[in-house]
């Protein structure tokens, strides 16, 4: 049997890793709170995306794509939310954009949560 050669192995195929994770708060390295589905009525917010549950999916093919979905647990945005993200984008080996932001509340009837588009800047001010 031949072995398949390196440039066509990702056309016929899409590896894919995907790995949930949880916030830490910046002093003490403990879990933020409010990191579950259950905190959040089980909301799929979008396809197989539930806030609560953060993670990043990994696809290797003939792209090679990194993709994350952050449920952050701020009920505002706010300085506080903003130093967080400093914090975090410090730590990361990429870059977060600032695009796609939403803020979730609950609707009237406390049933599901409804998402509006928020703009966002995590720059401290000069």
């Amino acid at each position: 049997m031949q072995p398949i050669p390196i440039g066509d192995v990702f056309g016929i195929l899409c590896v894919s890793y995907k790995i949930e994770f949880r916030f830490l708060q910046r002093s003490s390295r403990l879990p933020l709170p409010f990191q579950e589905q259950a905190d959040y009525l089980n909301a799929e917010v979008e396809y197989n995306r539930f806030l609560g549950a953060s993670f990043l999916i990994a696809e290797f093919s003939t792209r090679h794509v990194v993709s994350s979905f952050f449920s952050l647990p701020f009920e505002d945005w706010n300085d506080d939310a903003a130093a967080y993200i400093r914090f975090l984008q410090a730590e990361l080996p990429f870059r977060i954009s600032d695009k796609r932001w939403k803020r979730w509340h609950l609707n009237n009837a406390s049933t599901n949560y409804v998402g509006r588009k928020i703009a966002v800047s995590w720059e401290p001010p000069t």
